[in-house]
């Protein structure tokens, strides 16, 4: 049901509806769907070491420890990993567009970022009557003082209308959009990079598991293990950063269907959010003019991402 795009509320009154009881043989509750859907458990690896319990100013506490400390041992599988990472997509995907995280309706909430340092923008008032597109470096100089990037403003209705003309001119135009995904997948790198990636990481998982093997057994001491833990630790970090990097070509559908779908979606006129929702990964904007002043027309730079 994750799979297919279900969220988790509805999912409790499917199971509840029909009668399948939950795990203590009750009703279902959002908590406990949300808890198997994150457990990889069910695709067969069972994590040891993971929470430590503490006493706090007289109160005992649940902290998790580093992950370098976690030991895992692998099970019996009831889906594969595919499907686990899979569900997990989908799950995140709900999250982001849910309504509840919207306050009003933007074509392009949560899909516009900063064409200058890549970050998210968001929507904010300014002035007396206007909304705009701003990078969200600017908010995290207002909280916490760090540096925001150079990147201005954009209206939100300009930059809306911007974005949605060109879109309806790349839809004319498959060759275009083809090019597009190619260069999507240029930068991204190939899915030989990404599988050599995930090797890596899977082997250094291992050798980490074989270590607390050895400490438990009490061939290694604790220094041994810290020392050896902290530097595969490390490979780790970097990895993981590589294959984030490389992981949006990991993608099941090729690239005519792909082309079809932009397609399709840009024919749903009378749902533009939808339809951009279903087209886009992302749009990265910036502003290349020094304009201002309240009839002042920026010049925007516009690079379009198909899904």
């Amino acid at each position: 049901m994750a799979i297919e795009g279900i969220s988790i509320s509805k999912m409790v009154k499917r199971l509840n509806g029909e009668g399948i009881p939950s795990p203590k043989g009750s009703v279902w509750q959002p908590a406990t769907i949300s808890r198997i859907l994150k457990n990889p458990l069910y695709y067969g690896e069972a994590v040891h070491f993971r929470q430590i319990r503490q006493k706090e100013n007289g109160k005992y506490v649940t902290r998790i420890r580093p992950e370098e400390d976690w030991l895992v041992v692998q099970c019996p599988a009831i889906i594969s990993r595919e499907e686990f990472q899979e569900a997990q997509m989908k799950i995140a995907q709900n999250k982001r567009f849910s309504p509840r995280n919207t306050k009003g309706t933007y074509l392009l909430q949560n899909i516009v970022k900063c064409g200058i340092c890549g970050k998210p923008m968001y929507v904010t008032f300014h002035g007396t009557s206007k909304y705009y597109y701003v990078c969200s470096s600017q908010r995290r100089r207002a909280q916490t003082g760090e540096e925001a990037c150079s990147n201005r403003g954009v209206q939100v209705s300009v930059l809306d209308g911007e974005v949605w003309k060109l879109l309806k001119e790349l839809a004319l135009k498959p060759a275009r959009i083809r090019k597009l995904l190619a260069e999507k997948k240029l930068r991204t790198g190939s899915a030989a990079i990404l599988t050599r990636l995930q090797k890596q990481e899977d082997e250094l998982n291992e050798r980490k598991k074989k270590l607390v093997m050895q400490f438990t057994l009490g061939r290694i001491d604790d220094k041994e293990l810290d020392g050896a833990l902290q530097q595969i630790q490390t490979l780790l970090t970097e990895i993981k950063q590589q294959i984030q990097e490389h992981g949006n070509i990991a993608n099941i559908h090729s690239t005519e269907a792909r082309v079809a779908n932009f397609v399709a979606a840009m024919q749903q006129e009378h749902n533009r959010r939808d339809a951009c929702i279903q087209a886009l990964s992302a749009v990265y904007v910036s502003r290349t003019d020094q304009n201002r002043g309240r009839y002042a027309k920026p010049e925007i730079d516009v690079t379009i991402v198909p899904r």
